[in-house]
């Protein structure tokens, strides 16, 4: 009821934000990432990764962005450097929403890229080389 009059309203409901995001007053609606294709698991698996969503794992928040390393074939530029669990959240210096976004990146790398990684909690950038320059 508003001024004693009904209205009917449509709303889209999201994830809760962590409590220590809420605590720190620091949340804020993250946009959603671009759902992974086909082509998108092929170009990661070019590289010898495949990733998921934190949405598709269950995670919340801002947690639940990045793509989250699943696999690494041992013959990966990666392999050594990254491991299953590692959440990858910019490469050279690009935002990484999801796995679709980590493809478009590995897509257009060169020879190097320089990932943000978040692993036990704490930051790590992670420098690989992709050739065997």
């Amino acid at each position: 009821l508003r001024d004693g009059r009904s209205k009917t309203v449509k709303v889209s409901l999201g994830d809760r934000p962590e409590e220590g995001d809420l605590r720190a007053g620091s949340w804020r609606p993250t946009p959603e990432a671009s759902p992974p294709t086909d082509d998108d698991a092929a170009m990661l698996s070019k590289f010898g990764l495949s990733a998921s969503s934190g949405r598709e794992l269950g995670m919340r928040g801002q947690r639940a962005t990045g793509a989250v390393i699943t696999r690494i074939d041992p013959d990966s530029p990666a392999a050594g450097r990254l491991q299953p669990g590692d959440r990858v959240l910019a490469l050279d210096g690009r935002r990484i929403r999801g796995p679709a976004d980590l493809a478009a990146g590995l897509a257009g790398a060169s020879s190097r890229i320089l990932l943000v990684v978040e692993r036990g909690g704490a930051q790590v950038l992670i420098d690989v080389g992709l050739t065997d320059d």
